[in-house]
């Protein structure tokens, strides 16, 4: 997983094609700023309807793999959100995601809908936003192929329009800026400070909820995780199964997400899409509560403790493969149940 810290110093050194559509432009930027991209639009230059489980594919050539690549257009569309998913060469990848406007006067035309299915009431009430949104998704290189690739979008709305859709990529790596985590090798010491619980809060009907553990945890470990973070949206769901596995037989373990998000909102919208099933940092005291001070050098990331409150196997900052670190619980918590000879 690559960070991209600073502007990007390279030229684009090759210009890619999109079959059947328009030609590749290269952004006339600042040297260091360049970067390709692909339009996917229309060549009249107008809009592409989707209507309800429908989908459209588009096909490109690509020389090499991109270092990152990031979708983006503007979409206009029924309904509060805009579920309309990606796939890239068959692999689904997310949601594009899209900024919505708040409910003010005029930014939505609202209708009732008969719903018998919703209840007493038998009705809800749907909503078309009243202008066109930005929308967007980061596309990351392992998901891309040398040579033709194939972007599909589907959509789960009665209908939707798209329009303005590109690919913006990253062709080579910056020679500056960039942090390649698995060659990292200057990493600051772990804080030899034993861990002691923060204030917690946990997801209840949507809304965090304050939490207090029925007992002190023998086993912690602080999960440090993102939305924006495409390996971290893929990570969270199978650590998800893991642990309403784990805790079955360890009810001393207890897991706890620290959020890497930029707002409330965003760790809000995080643990609702994935149903994180533990408690969390609240996001307004995480920096005042120091468990950053257990943070590595990229997310996600795990990090575990045992009953004295420091960590078990990891000595220093730097990231481990979150697999791993499950791994390393599953063994602890494994002897921990047998008995002593």
């Amino acid at each position: 997983m690559w960070y991209l810290k600073s502007y990007f110093t390279f030229l684009v050194s090759s210009i890619l094609t999109v079959a059947g559509f328009v030609q590749d432009v290269v952004a006339e930027l600042p040297a260091h700023r360049q970067v390709t991209y692909i339009s996917l639009q229309k060549e009249d230059g107008k809009y592409y309807t989707l209507e309800r489980n429908a989908n459209h594919e588009w096909t490109f050539e690509l020389p090499k793999k991109p270092v990152l690549a990031r979708l983006e257009g503007e979409v206009y569309h029924s309904g509060f959100n805009a579920p309309l998913r990606v796939e890239l060469n068959g692999k689904e990848i997310g949601i594009l995601r899209v900024n919505l406007p708040n409910l003010r006067d005029g930014a939505y035309d609202f209708f009732k809908v008969p719903r018998p299915e919703a209840g007493r009431e038998g009705f809800s009430f749907v909503a078309d936003a009243t202008s066109w949104q930005p929308g967007w998704i980061f596309l990351e290189r392992p998901f891309f192929l040398e040579g033709t690739n194939r972007i599909r979008l589907i959509s789960s709305l009665d209908m939707l329009y798209i329009r303005d859709l590109r690919l913006e990529l990253l062709s080579e790596l910056p020679t500056e800026g960039a942090m390649d985590l698995s060659r990292n090798q200057s990493v600051p010491p772990l804080d030899n400070t034993p861990f002691s619980l923060p204030p917690l809060v946990s997801l209840q009907q949507g809304k965090w909820k304050p939490y207090a553990p029925p007992s002190l945890p023998r086993y912690t470990a602080l999960y440090f995780s993102a939305h924006w973070c495409g390996p971290c949206r893929a990570f969270t769901p199978q650590l998800v199964k893991w642990y309403q596995k784990i805790r079955i037989k360890n009810p001393d373990f207890q897991l706890i997400f620290v959020s890497c998000d930029r707002s409330a909102a965003d760790m809000l919208n995080y643990a609702r899409e994935t149903q994180m099933p533990w408690p969390a940092v609240p996001f307004d005291q995480i920096e005042a509560s120091g468990v950053r001070r257990w943070s590595a050098s990229g997310i996600p990331y795990l990090i575990f403790f045992g009953p004295d409150g420091l960590p078990v196997s990891q000595k220093d900052r730097q990231w481990r493969s979150p697999d791993t670190v499950l791994k390393d619980i599953e063994k602890v918590l494994a002897d921990s149940e047998s008995p002593n000879p």
